[in-house]
């Protein structure tokens, strides 16, 4: 049976079809973009981000188109998750007000109050972007936008995994200066000291940060090996790649979390299970194991003895203080001294938005930043999406991904706050809407298909 006529005269009408193209190009590309951009160079020395000039100008362009219809919801499906992280970004504002008054404690400078606040607008901007997506692309063009910005990100870290063995080699470590934020390759910075140690993660300024992105990866591996029905040769290059580049910054959110989690999810499907158990997986592995145990590699990576150390702890060694390094476990730590002064000053409050230059820990972020009121918002935010995310595992195994993430960032906030952390938040920001609402408007068309036909089913 074929199609009316009527339906495909705008093919003969160029002119009506050419904002369309456009717009639906431009949002094929824009996951990517932001990808992209999340892990490029600072601009100049004030702090500014390529992220900055993608995420903002397309994100007002968007609010211009919005005008006439105010009652649209930005957020779409991620309303409850995002109304909750509205309220979390509120709590350091009466934090700030709070401790101003009261004289708690003298007020950050105006930059680090300005960073703060964009490090929590910057997660709202991106998920009403991803929603944008979802409502003008179809779910084909969903499914390329998503599998572009999971190619590019893994490209980019094997990039930077080539780029580190290319320091290894020569020990010129200029080609990453342009990566760092002002101030990042200082003597005291944590990006040298972190070297020093044999921790080199290239374009990221700690090791925090690379972890989160090569795991982030690892999951986006998994992911897109969906896509082939036998995964080429080639994209195991691209794993050894990715282990490489985690391994080497040493990162615990990369081996213990990371990694488990790739693991994992490798083993939910009958999908996912034959791009692991399986020969080429098994060279891969193997591989890894010959080059960690080559008895020349502390000659090329000194930070060989530091990364066997998770492995081979000494005898009587405090396990928390080591897996954490040293935020608990011990008395007296930074995290436990930092919780003590803002339960004793401000508990209700906090003190407000950058309340302490470092800050080892997502729920210490949320609660010294505001008080009780903020941490009672995040751990909602937290329980809601988690909850959400396994119901959604439950009846769609490719929900799986998304989940995972969600997981991740979890867990990596037992070490600072993952999901206002640097070029990981960004990243995971865009991968996780998106990848979840391609998997919704999925299920929803099968549903919709589905319903007719049974319906029919029972009139017969």
């Amino acid at each position: 049976m074929t199609a009316p006529r009527g339906r495909s005269k705008p093919l003969h009408c160029p002119m009506q079809t050419e904002t369309p193209h456009r717009r639906s190009a431009l949002l094929l590309w824009l996951p990517s973009l932001i990808v992209l951009s999340a892990l490029g160079p600072y601009i100049g020395t004030s702090g500014l981000k390529c992220e900055h000039l993608v995420i903002y100008p397309v994100a007002g362009v968007y609010c211009c188109s919005l005008f006439p219809f105010r009652r649209r919801s930005l957020w779409g499906d991620f309303s409850p998750i995002m109304r909750l992280w509205v309220c979390l970004a509120a709590a350091p504002l009466l934090g700030l007000l709070w401790s101003s008054l009261a004289l708690v404690r003298v007020p950050p400078e105006t930059p680090q109050v300005l960073a703060a606040i964009e490090h929590l607008v910057q997660p709202m901007v991106v998920v009403a972007l991803m929603c944008l997506i979802q409502r003008k692309l179809s779910i084909g063009e969903m499914s390329t936008a998503l599998r572009r910005a999971l190619n590019l990100l893994i490209w980019a870290l094997c990039l930077n995994a080539l780029a580190i063995l290319w320091v290894l080699r020569t020990g010129n470590v200029d080609v990453f200066s342009r990566w760092l934020p002002p101030g990042g390759n200082e003597v005291d910075s944590v990006w040298i000291l972190s070297m020093e140690m044999g921790r080199y993660g290239g374009i990221f300024n700690q090791p925090f940060e690379s972890g989160v992105c090569y795991s982030l990866a690892l999951l986006a591996w998994c992911r897109i090996q969906l896509d082939h029905e036998r995964p080429p040769f080639w994209e195991y290059g691209r794993l050894m790649l990715l282990l490489f580049g985690g391994v080497i910054s040493i990162s615990k959110v990369f081996i213990l979390g990371g990694v488990p989690l790739f693991l994992l999810l490798s083993l939910t499907s009958k999908d996912y299970r034959k791009i692991m158990l399986n020969l080429r997986s098994g060279a891969v592995l193997a591989g890894l194991v010959l080059i960690i145990s080559w008895q020349n590699l502390s000659d090329l990576w000194d930070g060989l003895s530091y990364f066997l150390r998770l492995f081979t702890p000494e005898r009587g060694a405090n396990l928390v203080a080591l897996y954490t390094a040293n935020r608990f476990g011990q008395e007296g730590t930074q995290v436990t001294s930092y919780y003590s002064e803002v339960w004793n000053s401000s508990p209700l409050f906090g003190f407000g938005f950058a309340p302490y230059a470092v800050l080892d820990n997502g729920l210490l972020w949320a609660f010294a930043s505001g008080g009780i009121i903020g941490a009672g918002f995040f751990a909602g935010m937290i329980y809601k999406a988690l909850s959400w995310a396994r119901d959604l595992a439950r009846k769609d195994s490719e929900q799986m991904f998304p989940l995972m993430m969600l997981v991740l960032m979890v867990a990596a906030a037992l070490g600072a706050p993952s999901f206002t952390i640097d070029r990981g938040s960004t990243v995971f920001w865009t991968l996780y809407p998106l990848s979840t609402l391609t998997g919704l408007s999925r299920r929803r068309n099968t549903e919709t298909i589905l319903t007719p036909a049974i319906l029919g089913g029972r009139e017969a």
